[in-house]
């Protein structure tokens, strides 16, 4: 019996360093294969911000919609804090990975103004393990990151990402698989790193995909998906800033219109930020119902949820003219 299960220890440690090794590999899809490449936007907004020497007087938090929308050149530049606005969005970025990012980036700056861009689908089950990870992984080793790991993460997903990078990393697989092969192996190219954490993308969707391929066809979001636990690190989020003497500001992007009058009861969800925000004592915008005619569905749009850059230009102005009103 003892020999049987020696060898079934054996073989599970074996197993387990196979699993270890491999994973190791195929996450260099990301810290080498995409950041080489400009297109691992995660690692390479951490890498520019612990790297950075110059003060940030003001930071943008929130989903895609914050890193593709709000352009820190052109809203330093409107409101006289040339490099000093840093973008700290991420895709799906939900309120609790929110705040864990505004605590590392206060480990070691002092900024003036949060922005916050509020976008309704990360407001559901917070679920994303790999959108988590994306922040989780380019922090610095430190107390927030121990608690982000601690507080943002079940125990399963603890033991996988501990134990079980293979499982992990598995989506990269095949485009790895492809490298050794001398096959192409890089994904398609979603964007253009910018600096400061902004990404942009200079194509423009026909309006013939915005009204016949629109995902939101796909979505049937009720006002019930929000959770409480999203919401209440928005409070979170506020407390921290009034410690810190921050001015927060609450804003919802523009999408398509098209887009928008797909989802039904749009205007529900924009109440509640409204109610949540008035509350919390924080000023609150949502271009999706203040629309202002500058941005177009026709021009201004790379796909049917994301600005362009030339949108994002125009809509960046727009919010440094809101804050220097609300300062």
């Amino acid at each position: 019996m003892r020999p049987f299960i020696f060898q079934v220890v054996v073989y599970s440690l074996l197993l387990w360093l196979l699993n270890w090794g491999v994973g190791q590999y195929l996450r260099t899809y990301e810290t080498r294969d995409l950041v080489e490449t400009g297109q691992f936007f995660p690692a390479l907004r951490w890498q520019e911000y612990y790297q950075r020497k110059d003060s940030i007087d003001l930071v943008i938090l929130g989903s895609s919609h914050a890193y593709r929308s709000y352009d820190p050149k052109v809203i330093g530049q409107a409101m006289g804090l040339e490099n000093r606005v840093f973008n700290f969005g991420s895709s799906a970025q939900s309120p609790m990975v929110s705040f864990f990012v505004l605590k590392e980036i206060l480990e070691i700056q002092r900024p003036k103004y949060v922005v916050m861009d509020l976008y309704y689908l990360v407001f559901q089950e917070d679920n994303q393990l790999r959108n988590r990870r994306y922040n989780l992984d380019y922090m610095q080793s430190g107390p927030t990151r121990t608690a982000f790991f601690r507080d943002g993460f079940s125990v399963e997903e603890k033991v996988l990402l501990t134990a079980f990078p293979t499982l992990v990393y598995k989506d990269y697989l095949k485009p790895k698989f492809n490298k050794l092969l001398g096959r192409p192996h890089m994904l398609k190219k979603k964007g253009n790193y910018q600096g400061a954490g902004f990404v942009s993308n200079p194509d423009t969707l026909s309006m013939e995909k915005l009204k016949y391929q629109n995902q939101f066809d796909y979505f049937d979001t009720e006002i019930s998906a929000i959770t409480d636990s999203n919401l209440g690190y928005l409070k979170k989020i506020y407390d921290l800033c009034h410690r810190e003497n921050i001015s927060l500001f609450f804003i919802t992007a523009p999408m398509p219109e098209i887009s928008t009058g797909k989802i039904e009861d749009y205007w529900l969800f924009s109440r509640l930020f409204f109610e949540t925000t008035v509350q919390l004592q924080s000023p609150f915008i949502d271009y999706n119902i203040n629309r202002f005619g500058a941005i177009k569905d026709t021009d201004h749009y790379y796909d049917d949820d994301h600005l362009n850059a030339a949108g994002a230009r125009i809509f960046s102005a727009s919010v440094a003219d809101y804050i220097e009103k609300r300062k």
